[in-house]
């Protein structure tokens, strides 16, 4: 019986090429799951601003409709508190048109300038009666 069709798996070369061949087929599929894995867990630049931003429609009112009452530094202190020697973003916050006292987070310097700005439009509840302003977010980070 002749066997030379079957000599190419009996041979060392044919073992040495299947080895390199799954060498870079993993290598390859572990750079592809690399560069998945980061990618997923990238954020566009803002979003943590924007995200606490958001928070304080809740702080002072609900269901977007800041209730004038709730508008105070208590209330802003109470739902952001921050430690002055931790680094975390400083905000102020005035409703246009509504009142003229702008509030600001204990840690926030009025000797520099804000790094971004941020208006809402938002329904406020004043003296009874439902009112259109804007929610001035400025940040400091």
């Amino acid at each position: 019986m002749n066997k030379k069709a079957g000599w190419i798996f009996d041979s060392q070369i044919f073992y040495v090429f299947i080895i390199i061949t799954l060498g870079f087929a993993f290598a390859g599929l572990m750079l592809a799951m690399q560069s998945y894995r980061t990618e997923e867990f990238e954020f566009p630049e803002g979003v943590e601003e924007d995200l606490v931003s958001r928070r304080f429609l809740r702080c002072f009112g609900d269901a977007g409709v800041i209730n004038q009452d709730k508008f105070t530094d208590a209330n802003l202190n109470r739902c952001y508190p921050v430690d002055k020697k931790q680094k975390y973003f400083a905000y102020q916050l005035s409703l246009d048109g509504v009142t003229n006292q702008p509030l600001k987070t204990q840690n926030w310097d009025d000797d520099r300038a804000p790094s971004a700005r941020k208006k809402i439009f938002v329904q406020v509840k004043k003296d009874g009666q439902m009112i259109g302003g804007t929610l001035s977010v400025e940040v400091q980070s």
